[in-house]
């Protein structure tokens, strides 16, 4: 599958480029200085670069690694804490979250902070046992801001602040103010911001970090969306076990595990719904708490005859309706419309089922709603996701043919996996008259203004479904 741009394009290239340019300090896109995040997940991705070649795989390999990382942790820590079943629950659950599987698959940082944000976690929680822990939790929440920025200790430490004063408990404020801990996070987070301080000058430096900080918190300079955006990404990105955390009445809130988690939770989605700058995968680290609270809903159920499934049943119905009258009129183009028919009446087929199993107690009826949505997950991959990233990459433009220019030029657009699949260097231009002479990339949509605009002859090299690559003279 190719890279999907642009934001698998500029973590994949800027990693390439530190290895080009051998500055393992500054990232760079197309071969420009790019600061806007820390230098941790470049680092990971030049490792796999080395390991197995520049290509893809290598590219979404340290997204891979800590997908299953996470689920491993998250299994290893509920078992000690609340025990095997629970555990196989949790873990399970995790691993059948659409946000996680789809997050595990892409080269961006998201997955790998969320790990971070997800262990320095658990390591507080610990610590009331073992107070050395919050130095753990420290070391992760290090890792966190060396990956991604401040946004983990933020809400580690809100998490630690809400939960002591609904608790009325100091104990895990007292951890959090752990001297040695906090030396612990500005080593390992801060020092690639003093390297890179070192490089660029105060100046500049005060203005990477208030871009960064205020600029995505209080300012919202790109992807403003409402207040309310995440509320839908956190049920859809969780289904199917969204629709169990209606059994909420069911949760223990004296038990102190859940009370915490429900914090993290809540202060969670709280913090990242008031930033002004908003993705879908920033709302990443509410899942694994999600699945341990799910965990703890579905253990009630675990003997027992439920009727919940019946919500299931409903919800696999009417999504087999609306998913082909919903799909975006944009990207019909991508699939044939008989693919979003065959899909729903896939879900149809694996969801009837369930009616013969509702007599049946949980245990079965998970086994097989975990083998449900993977069997989903895997039909969407194989019939959507090629053509979707073939849609929004530009690997075919360069796949067999050999640039013999330094640079390439672009007319009013540019992508990330341009530089990555070239790698050649890309200079977009505005107009035709800045266009001499070489190799140029044009939307298919600008082919007739190009044939009466550029004075020189030219040929088609290549071509994508939006895309065209041209050349000046005779091939």
């Amino acid at each position: 599958m190719a890279l999907i741009d642009p934001d698998e394009g500029r973590y994949s290239e800027g990693s390439r480029e530190m290895l080009v340019l051998k500055d393992y300090v500054i990232p760079h896109l197309n071969f420009k200085p790019r600061i806007n995040k820390p230098g941790l997940f470049y680092w990971l991705t030049v490792i796999s670069y080395k390991a197995f070649g520049i290509n893809e795989f290598s590219a979404r390999f340290p997204s891979a690694l800590f997908g299953l990382i996470l689920i491993l942790g998250t299994y290893l820590w509920t078992h000690k804490e609340i025990g095997e079943r629970k555990a196989y629950l949790s873990s399970l659950i995790l691993l059948g979250t659409p946000a996680i599987f789809i997050a595990s698959r892409i080269a961006i940082t998201d997955i790998v902070f969320t790990s971070f944000v997800i262990f320095s976690l658990f390591s507080f929680w610990s610590s009331h046992k073992n107070k050395r822990l919050a130095i753990l939790g420290y070391f992760f929440l290090g890792l966190s801001l060396a990956t991604k920025g401040p946004a983990g200790f933020v809400i580690v430490i809100l998490t630690l602040v809400v939960f002591s004063l609904w608790k009325r408990d100091k104990i895990y404020i007292l951890r959090a103010l752990n001297p040695w801990g906090i030396l612990i996070f500005l080593i390992v987070g801060g020092l690639w911001y003093l390297a890179l301080l070192n490089k660029i000058g105060w100046l500049e430096f005060k203005h990477f970090v208030f871009q960064e900080t205020w600029g995505r918190l209080g300012e919202g300079f790109v992807h403003r969306k409402s207040l309310y955006y995440y509320l839908p990404l956190v049920i859809g990105g969780f289904l199917p076990w969204s629709i169990f955390l209606l059994g909420f009445r069911k949760l223990d809130l004296k038990d102190n595990l859940i009370k915490f988690l429900v914090t993290f939770t809540l202060v969670t989605l709280f913090f990242f719904s008031i930033c002004k700058t908003k993705l879908p995968t920033y709302i990443l680290p509410i899942f694994p708490a999600l699945a341990v609270i799910d965990a703890n809903i579905m253990d009630r159920y675990w003997g027992t005859r439920r009727k919940e499934i019946l919500f299931f049943l409903l919800f696999m119905a009417l999504g087999a309706i609306l998913i082909p009258l919903s799909f975006p009129s944009r990207l019909l183009k991508l699939v044939d419309i008989t693919a979003l028919y065959k899909l729903s009446a896939f879900i149809l087929l694996i969801s009837l089922p369930f009616i013969f199993l509702i007599r049946f107690r949980l245990k079965r009826q998970f086994i097989y709603l975990f083998s449900v949505f993977f069997s989903i997950y895997f039909y969407l991959i194989l019939n959507f996701a090629g053509p979707f990233s073939v849609y929004r990459s530009t690997k075919k433009l360069f796949a067999g043919h050999e640039i013999d220019a330094d640079v390439i030029y672009a007319l009013r657009f540019f992508k990330p996996s341009l530089v990555f699949y070239s790698k050649k260097k890309i200079h977009e231009i505005d107009n035709l008259s800045e266009f001499k002479q070489g190799y140029l990339i044009i939307k298919k949509k600008d082919i007739e203004d190009v044939r009466k605009r550029l004075t020189k002859p030219f040929q088609i090299i290549s071509e994508t479904d939006k895309y065209l690559l041209i050349k000046t003279g005779e091939i």
